[in-house]
């Protein structure tokens, strides 16, 4: 068996283990990074690349830690940890030049924003008046914004009386393999158990809901294939606008970590109607 083979073999026999950066959930056993709209399955070595980065984040790792962590020290091209850290960058969504997740600094490593700072750049400010301090300006008064607007919801929650009703439809099996069948159910009911959990919300499924008025959120998902690996698409559908007020992908199998945690953002996002 060669060395590859064998740390494949450990990092897939370890416990799932799942960092949050920023607005992306990595989960290190399977190597997918999630994002809202966004799922990327990385490669090995990226992977693993990005999970030592993220058990040390907020402190520098160092180019020959990377090596001899990632590779175990064989000879490798001069680039090899340069192009790791590119693609860990591109899935992010990252920009080198002003980072806001993964900083590089000279001569000494890299550097993964703790989650105290990955919000914002990791670049020094610059001068007043300048385009990206305007720029810095500008975002923290929407994040202030955003908090203003966190505060609201949470005081409507407090005297909300009646609780939010949404219908859960059935998943559709649009993949065309009739064996991801009984998989569309089981995220059916998944999906149910999930958000009867929460005590705000009262679920109803489709087929109790006919003949009644119907709720004004309807939960309409698909199993469909993307990149050729099953993924459940979701959206929540607001009935009065006809519009999609969330939308969700969890890539699979398996399927049950990630639903769970998107499941739950789902939920946030009814409560705070």
């Amino acid at each position: 068996m060669q060395p590859d083979d064998r740390a494949m073999e450990e990092a897939v026999a370890q416990p799932a283990t799942t960092f949050d950066i920023g607005g992306w959930c990595f989960d290190s056993t399977t190597g997918v990074l999630t994002g809202d709209h966004e799922i990327h399955r990385l490669e090995f070595r990226t992977a693993r690349t990005l999970a030592l980065l993220c058990r040390h984040r907020g402190a520098i790792v160092g180019h020959d830690q990377i090596l001899r962590e990632i590779w175990g020290n064989r000879s490798v091209s001069a680039n090899s940890v340069a192009v790791v850290i590119r693609d860990i960058r591109k899935a992010l969504g990252d920009d080198a030049r002003n980072p806001v997740y993964l900083e590089t600094v000279a001569k000494r490593g890299y550097r993964l924003a703790d989650q105290r700072d990955d919000a914002a750049p990791l670049t020094m400010p610059e001068a007043a008046g300048s385009p990206s301090s305007f720029r810095l300006r500008w975002a923290a008064a929407a994040i202030l914004a955003i908090v203003a607007a966190c505060v609201a919801v949470a005081a409507m929650i407090g005297w909300r009386s009646a609780p939010v009703t949404v219908m859960i439809e059935a998943v559709h099996n649009e993949t065309g393999d009739p064996r991801l069948a009984p998989t569309a159910s089981a995220l059916t009911a998944l999906a149910t158990r999930q958000l009867s959990r929460v005590g705000e919300l009262e679920v109803v499924d489709a087929a109790a809901a006919r003949g009644e008025k119907s709720p004004r959120f309807h939960v309409h998902s698909r199993l469909i294939l993307w990149d050729g690996r099953p993924t459940w698409s979701i959206e929540l559908i607001d009935q009065r606008s006809g519009k999609v007020g969330w939308t969700g992908m969890v890539e699979g199998p398996p399927f049950h970590g990630p639903a769970v945690r998107k499941l739950d953002a789902l939920a946030s996002t009814l409560v705070a109607h």
